[in-house]
């Protein structure tokens, strides 16, 4: 026997609502797991910078001590007078400011903020209606 046009029609129906529950499951499977991923680099990326700045920050203060020590020595060479001690201090905070600046400058462009893009774009794209 021969199968019928509605029971056929039907079979093809199913099928295909069956496909696409399965396209909805991996799609939502494949989002998951691009979620996950994004996570985990964020994670690494805010390592990494958690890690560069305690550097940054061990760099300073033994930098910090350093020209504490130069610039008491600067001081004592030219006779420890208040005037010496003005313009070393000067000097030395004047320089400080430029590398601080240089520092502010430079962390902008860090990782970090490329991965934040990065994630936001895979949002957009999965709140983006499909067309």
């Amino acid at each position: 026997m021969e199968a019928s046009p509605a029971s056929s029609v039907s079979s093809d129906v199913q099928r295909i609502a069956d496909l696409a529950q399965a396209a909805a499951h991996h799609a939502a499977e494949l989002l998951r797991a691009e979620f996950a991923l994004a996570k985990d680099e964020f994670r690494s990326d805010l390592q990494l910078a958690k890690r560069r700045a305690m550097s940054i920050v061990l760099g300073a203060l033994l930098l910090q001590a350093g020209i504490t020590l130069l610039g008491l020595g600067f001081v004592i060479l030219l006779g420890a007078t208040p005037t010496a001690a003005f313009t070393t201090g000067s000097v030395l905070a004047a320089l400080a400011l430029i590398s601080a600046l240089y520092g502010a400058r430079v962390i902008q462009g860090h990782a970090l903020a490329i991965t934040q893009k990065r994630i936001f774009r895979d949002a957009q794209s999965v709140v983006r209606p499909v067309q």
